[in-house]
């Protein structure tokens, strides 16, 4: 029954997602960031273990107590100085994120170093995949929720955050994505990524780990 919970939660959250998005490529300011941001949350809310809902979860960040949505988060940690190192723990059922920004030169540097170089190996893995589609989507999920973001916000995510996660790709039916999405990355704690995807005409669930 929970496993059913989590896969129609998955799917609730990605349909909510594709209109969010639809507002936000009208805005013109630093989509990327924005969706590099929407990442972040999706890790940092996983490190919580928070059970999935169909209910807004309600966040905050550690240096005030203001109860926040998820789009108001998500805008403050895009406009903050890159790059940000992030945790978040469980306050109750609020999910409080703990993000600063790196001072330390030579640590920046390393930082961005590996960001870069993660980019650019995703970048081969998904146009081989997407095809010549300059910005393919991607759904970006974990155990807990899941959005459908341009991959170029997947690339902004590395190059911007320094966090305790797992980020990979996974191989997946086509038919068991959401349409116009051409592939899976999975996001989670460190070492432990379990999604479970199902499609809306089947009863029977995939699991991927």
């Amino acid at each position: 029954m929970l496993q059913e919970r989590m896969m129609i939660t998955c799917m609730l959250v990605v349909s909510f997602r594709v209109n969010m998005m639809a507002q936000w490529s009208e805005d013109a300011v630093k989509p990327a960031a924005r969706w590099g941001a929407r990442i972040a949350v999706l890790a940092l809310r996983s490190q919580t273990r928070l059970a999935p809902s169909s209910h807004e979860v309600i966040y905050s960040l550690a240096a005030s107590n203001d109860s926040l949505r998820i789009d108001q988060v998500v805008e403050t940690l895009a406009t903050m100085p890159k790059p940000l190192s992030c945790k978040a723990l469980l306050r109750g059922s609020r999910v409080v994120l703990d993000c600063n920004t790196l001072v330390d030169k030579q640590f920046v540097e390393h930082v961005r170093s590996a960001g870069e170089r993660a980019a650019r190996d995703w970048a081969m893995v998904v146009r081989e995949v997407c095809g010549a589609d300059p910005d393919p989507k991607v759904l970006v999920a974990s155990a807990q929720d899941a959005a459908i973001i341009p991959f170029s916000g997947v690339q902004q995510f590395m190059r911007d955050y320094h966090m305790a996660h797992s980020l990979g790709w996974q191989a997946i039916e086509p038919k068991l994505l959401p349409e116009g999405v051409c592939g899976l990355f999975a996001v989670g704690p460190p070492h432990e990524v379990h999604v479970n995807l199902r499609h809306p005409s089947s009863r029977v669930g995939r699991s991927l780990h």
